[in-house]
């Protein structure tokens, strides 16, 4: 194989993990790869870092810009990327050293738009859990339809993409929470065929403090729900695309509306407005077979009465610390 693959990494206030980053990279049993560093305004040590690795790797381009966040970062990237292939990493992630090598033989060997594989979750105290997928292969609708029902991961990283399918897209650059589930929808959705390899082969970092996974909510991740509008117009006319779609926004959307009630000013600012949404697809998510009890009754509850179902979740959060409590 000679075909060239461009690693994309942002970053952003991880000094403290960049290096390890980097060099997973740079010692990939594959060779022939571009690794783009794009410095996104970082304010420690990072645009240093980045720039002693490209003195050191000739296979490393560095890009400085002004603070835009991650998709700003990401579509930079993109402008300049050569590779057959791309993909991306976090800057406070890591991979194992032969992630490019296994993946591209399964691309090349599948003739695959996309190849996934698992992850590592990793703890910054050291400890961790799997999240391991069986190997599979999707083609067409199927693809969209797997992400939907979360058989496929949404994020971008631990994933390789053609660069003839992914250099159609851009990351929308106003979406500040979850941006990877709409560019890999949209993305999916032309998308011949996937291969999930079944390999663990990425490390994702938890709780670094720069992840912003690591607030539990913030103003963009309780307005998040808000790109289902426009899976839910995409899906419109495909019953089993509505119903995948309509059972992820539901999920989705519930645990949002659990993180806004856990935090009083986000609850009076956005608890009214996430119920009606809900509520908007009562009926849809009522007959929804994928859609678990839990959530029907609470749409019952929650068209019955918004203060009697505030009451209730209430009540099982005080019952459930009390439980895990006594556990420990």
């Amino acid at each position: 194989m000679d075909e060239k693959v461009s690693i994309i990494v942002p970053v952003y206030n991880v000094e403290k993990y960049l290096d390890k980053c980097i060099e997973s990279i740079v010692n990939q049993t594959y060779r022939n790869i571009e690794i783009i560093l794009v410095d996104d305004g970082s304010p420690d040590k990072c645009p240093e870092i980045c720039n002693e690795w490209a003195k050191k790797d000739d296979r490393i381009k560095v890009i400085h810009k002004e603070n835009g966040g991650l998709s700003s970062a990401r579509n930079a990237a993109l402008e300049i990327a050569q590779g057959d292939y791309i993909t991306f990493v976090d800057s406070d992630d890591w991979i194992e050293n032969d992630m490019i090598q296994s993946m591209l033989t399964c691309a090349v060997k599948n003739d695959a738009d996309i190849v996934c594989c698992g992850f590592y979750f990793d703890n910054v105290d050291t400890t961790g859990h799997l999240q391991k997928f069986e190997k599979a292969e999707y083609e067409n609708e199927e693809i969209l339809l797997n992400l939907l029902l979360d058989n496929i991961r949404p994020e971008v990283c631990s994933k390789l993409y053609s660069a003839e399918l992914i250099n159609q897209f851009r990351f929308d650059e106003s979406i500040k929470y979850a941006e990877d589930l709409p560019f890999n929808f949209y993305l999916m959705l032309k998308a011949k065929k996937l291969c999930c390899t079944g390999m663990l082969f990425y490390h994702y970092l938890l709780n670094s403090g720069n992840s912003i996974t690591t607030a539990y909510i913030t103003d963009a991740r309780a307005n998040s729900w808000k790109m289902f509008n426009g899976f839910l117009k995409t899906c419109k006319g495909n019953k089993e695309l509505e119903t995948a779609v309509i059972y992820r926004f539901t999920v989705y959307t519930f645990a949002i509306l659990s993180r806004v009630m856990n935090v009083e000013e986000f609850s009076e600012k956005y608890f009214n407005e996430i119920v009606e949404a809900l509520l908007d697809h009562k009926s849809e998510i009522l007959n929804n077979s994928l859609i678990s009890n839990k959530h029907k009754k609470a749409i019952y509850l929650l068209s019955f009465n918004k203060i009697a179902f505030k009451t209730s979740y209430k009540f099982t959060e005080f019952v459930s610390r009390v439980v895990n409590r006594f556990k420990a």
